[in-house]
């Protein structure tokens, strides 16, 4: 781990040097989020995004384990 600089700035730098992103988060996988949480609607966010619903369902499932919730 580096130290980037003193104060505020470099605790920031530290901080996202150290944190761990998910390996599986892609811009697909945000798409499909968004859609959900904007239809409230786990069949409709799918019509949206252009697949079926157990493939949204199963994508957000893979999401929430990857996240820990």
């Amino acid at each position: 781990m580096r130290i980037a600089g003193t104060g505020l700035y470099g605790k920031c730098i530290v901080r996202m040097q150290t944190m761990h992103y998910p390996d599986r988060m892609d811009s697909t996988s945000l798409r499909i989020f968004l859609a959900v949480a904007r239809r409230l609607n786990f069949t409709r966010a799918a019509q949206d995004v252009h697949l079926s619903q157990p493939a949204v369902s199963r994508r957000i499932h893979q999401l929430e384990a990857e996240l820990g919730v």
